[in-house]
């Protein structure tokens, strides 16, 4: 188990947590086609492969889930498995590449990536998405720590 101690104001992580359900509910079921087998020849191995990735997928996005749902995250520390810390970690990416590619189309990777974005010149539903997505980002820094052992 691990010891995840994140500090967020409860209301912010409500409204993330809210977008990240939107993004959820989009992803599941549909796996990114660039992970999915282009073998024409064999449609049973194809349908094989997206089953999985659906399941997996699934389970990730109940880690992420049981974490913003059935736990004090945000408020207290939470004690996780690391199979769970990992599932959060894969759910987490998904729903960042989801908000990037459908919340954050005009804000630069560059400042994305560095904080460079001025806050008061978004509209409030891309600043709801930043938040979402640095906040995922800062989670799963943590957890990489924390797996780590740092």
């Amino acid at each position: 188990m691990i010891r995840l101690d994140l500090e967020v104001d409860p209301f912010l992580l409500e409204m993330a947590w809210k977008l990240a359900r939107e993004a959820i509910e989009e992803l599941k079921g549909q796996p990114d086609q660039r992970f999915i087998p282009a073998d024409e020849d064999d449609p049973d191995l194809t349908e094989a492969w997206l089953d999985s990735l659906r399941d997996e997928l699934g389970r990730d996005f109940e880690y992420l889930s049981d974490l913003f749902t059935t736990s004090r995250f945000g408020e207290e520390p939470v004690e996780i498995s690391a199979e769970s810390a990992e599932g959060i970690l894969r759910a987490s990416s998904a729903v960042r590449l989801w908000v990037r590619n459908h919340r954050l189309e005009g804000v630069l990777d560059e400042d994305l990536e560095t904080g460079g974005v001025d806050l008061d010149e978004l509209e409030p539903d891309v600043r709801l998405a930043y938040f979402t997505y640095g906040l995922l980002a800062y989670l799963q820094e943590s957890l990489i720590g924390l797996l780590d052992g740092s």
